[in-house]
């Protein structure tokens, strides 16, 4: 038998078994969140869940922060990532910025310092 014609189905099948398991616990996810969850004797489906969230008075700022988050997180990610970056490109060039990375490993060793003695 010519194992040419096999192999490209034995490439894809890792991906394909990841996709699948992804899927399967996707579904189970919405279908937990719909109130069906067997195991608990639940099988009925309801937006009760939904609606108890929905009516919060605190949601909006809950999404306001979880956004606020995010976003300080994601801005000072690309900030660094910049300067690691630029600092890789360009060893011999100064930046400012680049004291920063070297912050980290300072503050360890003072923190180390006192904690210790």
């Amino acid at each position: 038998m010519n194992n040419s014609k096999i192999i490209p189905y034995l490439l894809v099948l890792p991906v394909s078994l990841l996709s699948l398991l992804f899927i399967v616990g996707i579904a189970n996810g919405l279908l937990q969140s719909f109130g069906v969850i067997p195991a608990l004797g639940l099988y009925t489906p309801t937006l009760k869940y939904y609606q108890g969230v929905f009516s919060r008075p605190d949601l909006l700022s809950s999404i306001g922060i979880s956004l606020y988050i995010t976003l300080l997180s994601s801005l000072g990610a690309a900030v660094l990532g910049s300067i690691i970056c630029h600092q890789y490109l360009f060893p011999k060039r100064t930046v400012a910025a680049s004291s920063l990375l070297l912050w980290p490993s300072k503050f360890a060793k003072q923190f180390s310092c006192f904690a210790f003695h």
